[in-house]
């Protein structure tokens, strides 16, 4: 989605304080993202040894499995939607220049913002209501299933609102200086 708002990878000494928390959480999420993959190679090396070398049964691998991706997903979701590096068609903005672009760009945040707000109302819904559902071999509720879902759509949520703030706020300077 180049939807004309830039936001730098890297710090810099004029970012805005909203700037500077949207590159904190994608920090935040590169390294959990990093370290839930690490725990999903070496879950998958457990399995593959301790099934065909130890030739023990391990059902419960694959619950633990499940909620290391699911987090791991959640978590490089937020650093990708921050990079601005998920899939998009780039056809209307592109027909769209100067201040037009970066009031479109603001436009698809604020529908982005209605979206993910009530996906992360949904997945704490489904949260409450698997509370008292449990996994097969572990006894795990679903509800740490649908955490992950709310930790996606949430931290999304925010860093997308951070993003809009930003940007007013860059507004407002250059407004200011004029």
């Amino acid at each position: 989605m180049s939807s004309g708002i830039n936001i730098s990878l890297e710090r810099k000494d004029d970012d805005g304080i909203f700037a500077r928390a949207n590159i904190k959480i994608r920090q935040l999420s590169d390294f959990s993202s990093a370290v839930l993959f690490c725990g999903l190679l070496l879950l998958l090396f457990f399995s593959v040894i301790s099934r065909g070398a130890l030739h023990l049964s391990t059902p419960w691998l694959e619950e633990v499995g499940s909620v290391l991706c699911i987090y791991f997903v959640a978590f490089s979701a937020i650093s990708a939607w921050i990079r601005k590096a998920h899939i998009a068609v780039d056809i209307i903005p592109s027909m769209f220049s100067g201040r037009k672009s970066e009031l479109y760009g603001v436009f698809l945040d604020l529908i982005g913002v209605i979206f993910f707000l009530m996906a992360f109302s949904g997945s704490l819904g489904m949260m409450s209501k698997s509370v008292s559902n449990k996994t097969a071999v572990l006894g795990v509720s679903y509800s740490w299933f649908y955490l992950g879902l709310a930790i996606c759509f949430g931290g999304i949520l925010i860093v997308t609102i951070l993003r809009i703030l930003d940007e007013i706020m860059k507004k407002n300077k250059k407004f200011e200086g004029d």
